[in-house]
């Protein structure tokens, strides 16, 4: 089995994780209507706050909140969410780019190409080469 197929285990709902910058009045009357088990997570602390000019290829600390939703497809709450993701919480591995800003995941595929061109290690959150 698939990492990204954990979560269908015993009939557990996939969950969409979602990043936002403020919640609307908007995304939280969706969420209410929706009837989802939604977990929301106020982000920022350390994270936002890196002690070095090039703390690593973490991204999107500035989203200062974040939602787990049990449900496969929640558009109508994800409407105003960034776009970005968290490795930690990303089950689709198809969406691990989103996980980095587009400047830190083209320097991980560098990275990649240079360490590892013929991508043996591609199982699970993977950076595919360059080229």
């Amino acid at each position: 089995m698939r990492y990204s197929e954990v979560p269908t285990i015993g009939g557990t709902p996939p969950i969409t994780f979602a990043m936002y910058d403020e919640l609307s009045e908007d995304t939280i009357r969706a969420v209410v209507d929706s009837g989802l088990t939604v977990e929301v997570k106020h982000w920022g602390g350390a994270i936002a706050r890196p002690e070095h000019d090039d703390p690593g290829p973490v991204s999107h600390r500035d989203a200062r909140f974040v939602m787990k939703i049990a449900a496969p497809a929640a558009d109508a709450i994800t409407a105003t969410a960034t776009g970005g993701s968290f490795l930690n919480f990303l089950h689709d591995t198809a969406r691990t780019h989103t996980a980095f800003t587009p400047a830190n995941h083209r320097r991980l595929r560098e990275i990649k190409t240079a360490y590892d061109p013929t991508n043996l290690f591609h199982r699970n959150h993977n950076i595919p080469p360059l080229g």
